[in-house]
């Protein structure tokens, strides 16, 4: 980051950043630059080093400051993200600038056209980010994106679990088991609509 811990201060006592109230837990921000500023030289390289890469194609604020003050706010938010997400055992996820003025042909190349928006790069596909600008939605959602396009309930604890959520769309399925051609096809509409819409199975009839 290219500004001091005097603005780091500021925004966080200001309240600025807002944390869903029951929701994920941030820490403050420990200093570490885990975000990159992408380019035409690095940008290959960059984004080979990650399982999942999340790239925010944002306004150029050059000599704007009240832009620029806007944006630091929104660095630092995925800053936040990716400290809380540095210490994943199964996937590396990369955070990533793309200016819209400076970095063009990145922009270009990578398939971004709207600019103030995140997109993630995972599994060959393209996803766009469409919530707000903050670390803790961003990384509830991140973890749905490195979920299971299908995810299992074996017990009571799980179909507990299951009826607890708050999403508006969910999906729950009952098959023979995970070699029926009916689940197979499931898994696959699953895929198509991950990480938006929930999916569900179960294996067990009690369940």
């Amino acid at each position: 980051m290219k500004w001091g811990w005097v603005f780091l201060g500021v925004f966080l006592s200001l309240g600025t950043l807002s944390w869903g109230e029951k929701g994920l837990e941030i820490p403050e921000y420990d200093g570490k630059d885990r975000v990159h500023d992408l380019t035409a030289k690095n940008y290959k390289s960059i984004m080979k080093k990650y399982d999942v890469m999340v790239l925010y194609y944002h306004k150029n604020v050059d000599g704007n400051r009240s832009a620029m003050k806007q944006f630091q706010i929104e660095e630092l938010a995925l800053e936040l993200a990716a400290q809380v997400l540095d210490d994943l055992d199964d996937e590396d996820i990369g955070f990533g600038l793309v200016d819209e003025k400076k970095d063009s042909a990145v922009a270009k190349k990578l398939g971004l056209d709207e600019v103030e928006s995140i997109y993630i790069f995972a599994d060959n596909e393209i996803i766009e980010y469409d919530g707000e600008l903050a670390a803790d939605t961003l990384v509830e959602f991140l973890y749905d994106v490195i979920e299971d396009p299908v995810e299992i309930i074996d017990n009571d604890r799980e179909l507990k679990g299951f009826h607890n959520m708050d999403e508006v769309i969910k999906l729950v399925g009952y098959f023979k088991s995970e070699r029926s051609s009916h689940f197979i096809e499931y898994d696959d509409a699953a895929e198509e609509f991950h990480p938006f819409v929930k999916f569900f199975a179960t294996f067990d009839p009690k369940v």
